[in-house]
């Protein structure tokens, strides 16, 4: 699949333009491959403003799975509760606003609302939590914005 993106700068012909494309004096550049691009304007005074963008691949097809099980022993497996699959694809498809861990009774042991992915060890202020089943709300919304929420159940053993 290909990135095909259009990054635009508005000026004034009395201005220089540099891209990191190495154009010049062009006022819009179209770019084909995920990285870092930028775009320095400088006036008739020599004085200079420089933009930066991160270009990334957006996947419609990338979905989320969650995790049921979890295991915090350390071992490598299952020791988080995040998203099963590419989290680079995830990362670069989804922004997550909360995510929530409750207990069986219904209390918080876990809240974030970083735009992070979500990454919960199994601990509650700092010491491991007791075996059993937790409730997990996710909030998130999609490349194109469209609001999503995920909500289920986690077993940590």
């Amino acid at each position: 699949m290909g990135l095909l993106q259009f990054l635009i700068a508005k000026y004034t012909g009395t201005m220089q333009l540099e891209w990191s494309t190495l154009d010049k004096d062009i006022n819009s550049i179209i770019i084909t491959q995920p990285g870092l691009y930028w775009v320095t304007v400088i006036d008739s005074n020599q004085c200079s403003n420089k933009d930066t963008v991160e270009a990334t691949i957006f996947c419609d097809d990338v979905t989320i799975s969650w995790p049921d099980v979890m295991t915090p022993s350390g071992d490598g497996y299952n020791d988080v509760f995040e998203p099963i699959g590419n989290l680079e694809k995830i990362k670069a498809n989804f922004l997550f606003s909360r995510f929530s861990i409750y207990d069986r009774w219904g209390i918080l042991i876990f809240d974030s609302n970083e735009n992070l992915v979500p990454n919960w060890d199994g601990k509650y202020n700092g010491s491991p939590t007791s075996s059993g089943t937790y409730y997990f709300v996710v909030k998130y919304s999609s490349a194109k914005g469209i609001p999503q929420e995920a909500k289920g159940y986690i077993t940590l053993m």
